[in-house]
């Protein structure tokens, strides 16, 4: 399940330089790229203005027990601070060792590749999956009475003209106003098929041979460049951390694991 998510300070940054055209490049220590020491603070040595785009996911744990009060009626903050740049406890979606790489080689969609070693063995690793199921519809969305157990969800309608001619609002003391939210969001379907998943499987069971729990408790939404003749990506960016609650094991026993989550631009509005 899905509960909730919070946007990094670092994707409104990247979107302020998208909007007025600058020259981009992220700030020193940002990017998972530098967290896992693969192609940082890559210079592409030219004067092409490029920007990172959304287009991989990384995913975290923890062996917390589940807040079972964080549901739509008690919400809960992240527990990231908008400044965090990597998830607090990465897991690899492929973990083998190198003698094993070649009978069970990566699938194409693996990034952020690289070796470790654990207890004297080495492993290949990768921390990035890629993604391309992304929709955007471009609706603005408003959400009402927030306070209640009923969310009022309707669609803003452009067409009428009147945000081309606004008028001066009565009230205007903000002690005296509800809030409610407006949006923009755009939706990313998940399908981690039973290999895949026996993978993240594996990667536990390799770097936590104690733990029971096999849980994915959180996933970094992350915008970066792909350079296609290294298969692999640079500049690479969380914009967007999700909380959620997957158990691998039981995911693996349905031979499947599939969900959605939208993330996108929200913004309190004093109605």
């Amino acid at each position: 399940m899905v509960f909730n998510g919070n946007k990094s300070i670092y994707s409104s940054r990247l979107q302020n330089y998208m909007s007025l055209g600058l020259d981009y490049s992220p700030l020193p220590n940002t990017t998972l790229n530098e967290k896992f020491i693969i192609n940082t603070r890559y210079d592409f040595n030219d004067n092409i203005k490029r920007y990172p785009t959304i287009n991989v996911i990384t995913i975290g744990t923890d062996f917390n027990p589940l807040d079972i009060t964080a549901n739509v009626f008690n919400l809960k903050t992240s527990p990231h601070r908008p400044t965090d740049a990597s998830l607090f406890n990465h897991i690899p979606f492929y973990l083998r060792k190198l003698s094993d790489v070649n009978s069970f080689p990566p699938s194409d969609k693996y990034v952020l590749r690289k070796k470790i070693v654990i207890n004297d063995i080495t492993y290949l690793a990768c921390y990035g999956y890629l993604i391309d199921d992304i929709v955007y519809k471009g609706d603005i969305t408003k959400y009402a009475n927030i306070d209640t157990d009923y969310v009022n969800i309707s669609k803003v309608d452009t067409n009428t003209g009147e945000y081309l001619n606004p008028v001066l609002r009565d009230n205007i003391d903000l002690d005296k106003q509800p809030d409610y939210y407006l949006g923009t969001f755009f939706k990313m379907f998940f399908f981690f098929n039973e290999d895949e998943l026996k993978e993240i499987f594996n990667a536990f069971t390799i770097l936590y041979p104690n733990e029971t729990l096999k849980r994915i408790t959180e996933i970094g939404v992350a915008s970066s460049i792909y350079i296609e003749d290294i298969n692999e990506i640079v500049w690479c960016g969380i914009e967007y951390f999700i909380d959620v609650d997957y158990d691998i094991e039981d995911a693996v026993k349905e031979t499947f694991l599939e969900f959605y989550i939208e993330v996108g631009n929200s913004e309190v509005i004093r109605g």
